[in-house]
């Protein structure tokens, strides 16, 4: 946690799923987490974790996805 506060990321990335739902709300809870810029200003994000972790076709629709957590203004063409 420590080194989390020292870096203080502008963005935070959540990798959600079925069964780990992590929210804005439930990650500003944690110890410490209150300080970081991107709980201050709101900038914590979601993607889903299984397209960005597992290997197989679904890898493309996944980058697509972090990219655009990343980069929300970003202009990319759909993806299927």
């Amino acid at each position: 946690v420590e080194k989390l506060i020292e870096r203080d990321p502008q963005v935070i990335i959540l990798g959600v799923n079925a069964f780990y739902k992590p929210t804005p709300e439930t990650i500003a809870k944690r110890p410490g987490w209150k300080a970081l810029t991107a709980v201050k200003t709101g900038d914590v994000r979601s993607v889903n974790d299984t397209e960005i972790t597992r290997p197989g076709p679904r890898l493309a629709i996944g980058m697509h996805n972090l990219a655009l957590a990343m980069y929300p203004d970003l202009q990319l063409p759909p993806v299927s």
